[in-house]
């Protein structure tokens, strides 16, 4: 496949309507897997990477860290809406006003917390992402998870270190336009990510 039908092909989700589920924000190995598909494809994971971490936004947001993938998620979501005839567009739109705040908390069977809410766009009426403060769920800020995707990425094609910082500024510089940083730490912010994106 040339370069760019594989950016055109990429995957920017596995999720499928009625859910709408942003995975590069919220889930660690949807993020784990992107990242080794890019760093197998050198030259255009550059342009790939620089088109998928658009998804991410600039704000912050929870990340599932647990070990679900996102069809288990989904699944486990919709038996818990059928059982609560929520099951279809009118009824979900009920039973999330019912709670009195126009979103909903559900436990699943891994003891992780997801937000559902009201989508829209198109066809995906049930929006959810990891609960904040709920088991296997950690807050990023956007720009960090940018330079820790970025890093991985980079370090990989490059054969570095992605805790390197000469590796994380080249990165940052090519990729995101972002000034170089002065340094990280391994317990928190860029610094964690790298490991968590890495485990």
């Amino acid at each position: 496949m040339a370069g760019e039908e594989i950016i055109d092909h990429f995957p920017v989700s596995e999720v499928i309507p009625p859910f709408l589920f942003n995975c590069w924000k919220h889930h660690r190995y949807f993020i784990r897997k992107q990242i080794e598909i890019l760093s197998s494809l050198n030259e255009p994971a550059i342009r790939l990477l620089q088109k998928s971490l658009l998804l991410i936004g600039d704000s912050q947001m929870d990340m599932y860290t647990g070990y679900l993938d996102i069809s288990n998620i989904i699944q486990e979501l919709t038996d818990r809406l059928f059982s609560a005839r929520a099951d279809t567009e009118d009824r979900y739109y009920e039973w999330l006003q019912s709670g009195g705040d126009n979103y909903r908390i559900i436990t699943i069977s891994d003891g992780s917390g997801w937000a559902l809410l009201r989508g829209n766009i198109n066809s995906c009426y049930i929006h959810i992402h990891p609960a904040k403060h709920s088991l296997y769920t950690i807050r990023v800020r956007a720009k960090e998870l940018k330079t820790a995707i970025t890093a991985l990425v980079w370090s990989n094609i490059t054969d570095g270190s992605p805790y390197n910082i000469q590796t994380i500024n080249k990165a940052r510089k090519e990729v995101l336009s972002e000034p170089p940083i002065k340094s990280i730490s391994m317990n928190e912010g860029i610094g964690k990510l790298i490991t968590i994106l890495s485990e």
